[in-house]
This record gives structure tokens, C-alpha cells and sequence, in this order.
């Protein structure tokens, strides 16, 4: 192995030729070099490792938004199997029969001109799945709470109809009126060619 000392040896007679305020001056430009070079060092590291934890902090933050999305997903889509499980079971289902004989179960007469309208279209997990939502909004006059009461009741053990809205107002005598909207879900699958 032949290492050239040659360098070494112009430096060292180099050094040999400087006064001693000459050495002096160049041993605090190396050093002064060396320290700025270490310095610039530690910050660009420094520099490199706090972007790399604000990255790492955004990519954890964004995994943790992904995870919950999933999550709320998955939720979403067994609502949806158990609303197509529902909507499966009872396929002749229609709201305008099913307010008819209800409001005579009651005992009790909506004011006329109501009817089912189609509410909202969401699209549902599955490509090609659409659930509309169907509205029926009837307003009653003059009733009592009880009516009301049970009504309500009545509806919250029916699965595959809901309330959307629920309008109440008092009128004399202790009697009421109310406007409730009832709501059911129908869905749709378009085959892909």
C-alpha cells in the first residue's frame, strides 16, 4: 500500500514557513470553517428531520381519517344491507295503503290532497345501487295528544317506514294540529353492460 504523503509533507513545510500570528490566523479560518461546515450540518439535518415528522404526523393524521372513513363505510354499508333486507321482505310495500289503513286503525282523517313524493336519491355502496327516499306529508286537525302519542308510537315499531318531520301547533280547548311526514325507502339496481 502506497499512500502519498507528498500533501502531508507541503503542509507541513507550509506551516513551518508561517510566522506564528500567520498560523495563528489559519488555524482559526480551519477551525472556523470546520464549525460552520458542522454547523450547516446539524441544521440541514435538523431541517431534514423536522419535515420528515411533519410528514410522518400528516401521514398518521390522514391514515387515522382514512381508518374512521372506513369504519363509518362499513357501518354505512350494513345499514344499507339491512335496509335491502327490509325493503326485500316486504317488496309490495306501499306507503299511500299503508297511510290509509293506518290513519282508519286511528281513527282519525288527514286533511285530503296528501300523496306520496319522491325525497332524495342517494347512491348506495354497491355500483349502480340507488335508494330514493318517498315522502308522504298529512296534516291532521283538531286532535288530541293522545292521538298523536300513539300514532308516533305505532310507527316507531314499523322497520321499513320512519318519521322525517313532525309539525305540532295547538289549537283551543286542548286540542292540536299536527303535519307529520312519513318516509320510506325504495332501491334500484342498474345491471353494468
Amino acid at each position: 500500500m502506497n499512500i502519498n504523503l507528498g500533501f502531508i509533507d507541503q503542509i507541513i513545510n507550509f506551516t513551518q514557513t508561517l510566522t506564528h500570528k500567520e498560523l495563528q490566523k489559519y488555524i482559526i479560518i480551519v477551525i472556523s470553517s470546520v464549525a460552520l461546515i458542522c454547523a450547516a450540518s446539524v441544521y440541514y439535518v435538523y431541517h431534514l428531520s423536522s419535515n420528515a415528522v411533519k410528514k410522518i404526523e400528516t401521514i398518521n393524521s390522514n391514515a387515522n381519517k382514512v381508518n374512521s372513513l372506513l369504519g363509518k363505510h362499513e357501518t354505512l354499508k350494513n345499514k344499507e344491507e339491512e335496509v335491502i333486507a327490509i325493503l326485500d321482505k316486504n317488496k309490495d310495500f306501499k306507503i299511500s295503503t299503508f297511510f290509509e289503513n293506518f290513519y282508519k286503525k286511528h281513527k282519525v282523517t288527514p286533511e285530503p290532497n296528501w300523496k306520496p313524493e319522491d325525497g332524495t336519491k342517494v347512491e348506495g355502496s354497491e355500483e349502480g345501487t340507488i335508494f330514493q327516499e318517498i315522502l308522504l306529508q298529512a296534516t291532521f286537525k283538531n286532535q288530541n295528544m293522545k292521538t298523536l302519542v300513539d300514532m308516533v308510537q305505532e310507527i316507531y315499531k314499523i322497520n321499513i317506514i320512519y318519521i322525517k318531520d313532525l309539525e305540532i301547533s295547538k289549537e283551543p280547548k286542548n286540542k292540536i294540529n299536527f303535519t307529520i311526514t312519513l318516509a320510506t325507502k325504495q332501491y334500484s339496481k342498474t345491471e353494468e353492460a
